[in-house]
């Protein structure tokens, strides 16, 4: 198991690194043996830099699958949306931004529920 977390560091440091081919490769290899909420992300953010979004949304739709209760892979399909131009897309993740309820609040959840309520205020 170690090893295979060292394989998720190094694609989680070639993403940091804009390397983002790199990265998506490093974690494929790792998601063969590893099903991750946050590699999901990394290859998520890898596809958007590459400008490869609907492989970005398959990432982001399945980490919102893993982990419901979170925020961020709802935040980065409203996002992903609104660079696509998929407006109304962009409106159904603000909504269910503003409905899902805050376990622990923080500034991050906070700025993300803001933001979703000025999408839906457009």
């Amino acid at each position: 198991m170690s090893q295979l977390f060292l394989v998720y560091n190094y694609a989680a440091e070639l993403y940091k690194n804009g390397e983002y081919e790199k990265c998506l490769n490093i974690a494929r290899q790792c998601r063969r043996y590893w099903a991750d909420y946050d590699l999901e992300l990394i290859q998520a953010g890898a596809c958007i830099e590459l400008n490869l979004l609907d492989k970005a949304e398959k990432y982001l739709e399945k980490a919102k699958m893993m982990c419901p209760i979170r925020f961020m892979p709802i935040y980065e399909l409203m996002k992903l949306y609104q660079i696509n131009g998929e407006e109304e897309k962009a409106k159904q993740m603000a909504k269910e931004i503003i409905k899902k309820p805050i376990k622990i609040s923080s500034y991050k959840v906070n700025q993300i529920k803001e933001e979703a309520r000025k999408l839906l205020e457009l």
